[in-house]
């Protein structure tokens, strides 16, 4: 008992070290970037092929886009899921018999402190381009505002027809992280090819 007390004085006297603490419990650190909670925005409409999320799945209605980030310091962890429609009130479902690309995870997640920019990679399919196959993407995107961001996913993957071709976006707050919980990060992923889209959920 009087070490854990001692422990908590020292941790009590360098406020860095009790706030890097308490991430391992769930609680992210204070900074003066706050990215986390959930942002929306509509994908590009273009041409078949022109663009990298341009829905030619569903062409006539725009792709909703949406990035939830939970935000612990310069690291993010999140997903980014896909709708049917910018009302995003119709998710995008990998299972069968849909079997869209429904959504990804974010890894390798920054955000500089200093600047806003925020960084990460996705590791499965997108909409329209890539549907059902898997292909390396990077994000990045910088806070215009408070509630803004903007910035692009770009395929950065060799062997993929893909390669280089880009999606510009733009981000609106809807939610702050507060009012997010481990719930919306479900991210389903199939390894049966018979029970829906695997490129999906990675």
């Amino acid at each position: 008992m009087r070490l854990v007390h001692h422990t908590l004085g020292l941790l009590a006297r360098d406020t860095c070290a009790a706030c890097c603490a308490l991430i391992a419990i769930g609680f992210g650190c204070a900074s003066s970037v706050d990215v986390g909670g959930v942002w929306r925005g509509a994908a590009p409409i273009g041409a078949p092929g022109a663009l990298l999320l341009h829905g030619k799945d569903l062409p006539q209605e725009p792709l909703g886009v949406e990035l939830i980030v939970g935000h612990y310091g310069p690291d993010l962890a999140g997903i980014v899921r896909f709708y049917r429609n910018v009302q995003f009130d119709r998710r995008r479902t990998a299972e069968a018999p849909d079997r869209e690309c429904a959504c990804a995870y974010l890894h390798q997640g920054h955000v500089d402190l200093n600047t806003g920019r925020l960084t990460f990679t996705l590791k499965g399919c997108l909409p329209g381009g890539t549907t059902t196959a898997t292909v390396r993407t990077r994000a990045a995107f910088a806070a215009l505002d408070t509630d803004t961001l903007s910035g692009t996913l770009k395929v950065d993957d060799p062997d993929s027809p893909l390669h280089g071709q880009q999606a510009e976006l733009r981000l609106e707050r809807v939610a702050g992280q507060s009012d997010t919980d481990v719930g919306d990060l479900a991210c389903t992923r199939l390894s049966d090819e018979s029970k829906g889209n695997v490129s999906s959920g990675r």
